[in-house]
């Protein structure tokens, strides 16, 4: 990520987009699950409880328009079905729990995404599965078969008193989401976490007792039983770290760290410095994209008359960041609030527009 500001600074932020129901009301299907941008920052994936998938692409630049901040829709696509295995009683979420972008080598692009929690009774069962998905585009398409018409329909033989040649047409853009692979029957428990190597052929997966190295081009894997973990990350030489009870082996570059809270609140702390800065996600503030952030203080002897303060007897603990991402490149924030997700674009980045 940039450093708009420079390390003694703090960046400001202004509100760039909200997604989502403007109601508090609800199903539950529809709660973020998980966030995560791609390599470039080009796209933007969103899970859900409900086992979709909503990809969010940037706005591209134009001969007339500078560069704009704002995501729109790409596509959207179910990842995981219910499911209900009758040998084990157990009945399997559709909860997308993580999603991992592979490296873009053609033009089409290539996601993992992990499905959610099982249930047995009042015992906390975990079976999971992982699917590797192709994102790619369609702009043009084949016409003038011989033995079908361009609806897919079989022609008669005798219809056919000549041949011809079928020739490629454009066509308007067609978004398609194709499983390529699934990775499944691996983990009896809770997948903590998947993690891809630098080669972006291979990754792990990890529950509570086992990590799993997988190839993507094939659904075998070989295990390795571990003490208890709960996340695990490929470093950049391709060796793996994970979480254990006790400590965390943590490894940081970045110029800024962003966290979530409750109250919809989050903060952004500068890593040389130390200093930080806590904001809230609201919808009163996403729709004034051109109004810069205003910091908050929690204090138990906050005022009322001041804005920019909050008591912390009235924290609400409903209202909670469980999902933030930062751009790989540029100083954009994504928070994910339980169904609304925010935007927000640093003062001092190229292009801030209307």
């Amino acid at each position: 990520m940039q450093n708009a500001g420079g390390d003694d600074d703090l960046l400001e932020w202004y509100p760039s987009q909200v997604k989502g129901p403007v109601d508090d009301e609800v199903q539950e299907a529809d709660l973020i699950s998980t966030i995560e941008f791609n390599e470039n920052g080009e796209l933007l994936a969103v899970g859900d409880k409900g086992g979709r998938i909503v990809i969010f692409q940037r706005e591209q630049q134009t001969k007339t328009s500078p560069r704009r901040h704002e995501y729109n829709v790409y596509i959207t696509f179910h990842s995981h079905e219910p499911e209900f295995d009758y040998l084990k009683s157990l009945e399997i979420e559709e909860k997308i729990n993580q999603i991992r972008w592979l490296k873009r080598k053609n033009p089409a692009h290539f996601l993992l995404s992990t499905n959610g929690n099982s249930n047995l009774k009042n015992f906390r069962y975990n079976y999971k599965t992982v699917k590797l998905w192709k994102i790619s585009e369609k702009t043009k398409r084949a016409e003038g078969f011989n033995l079908r018409d361009d609806n897919g329909i079989i022609r008669s033989t005798d219809s056919i008193t000549n041949l011809r040649i079928p020739v490629i047409k454009p066509m308007e853009l067609m978004v398609e989401a194709t499983p390529k692979r699934v990775f499944s029957n691996a983990h009896t428990y809770h997948i903590n976490s998947i993690s891809l190597n630098s080669d972006q052929e291979t990754f792990l997966s990890a529950d509570d007792l086992r990590i799993n190295l997988w190839h993507a081009e094939s659904v075998g894997f070989s295990t390795n039983p571990t003490g208890s973990n709960s996340d695990i990350t490929f470093g950049m030489v391709s060796v793996f770290i994970y979480k254990i009870k006790s400590n965390l082996i943590f490894v940081c570059l970045l110029s800024h760290l962003l966290t979530g809270s409750y109250h919809n609140l989050f903060k952004i702390t500068s890593r040389v410095t130390r200093k930080d800065a806590i904001f809230e996600s609201s919808r009163e503030q996403a729709i004034r994209p051109r109004q810069l952030l205003k910091a908050k203080k929690v204090t138990p002897s906050a005022r009322r008359n001041r804005r920019d303060e909050i008591n912390s007897d009235s924290l609400e603990f409903s209202k909670k960041i469980l999902h933030c991402a930062y751009h790989p490149t540029d100083n954009i924030i994504a928070i994910a609030t339980a169904h609304n997700l925010f935007t927000y674009v640093a003062k001092d980045s190229s292009s801030l527009s209307s």
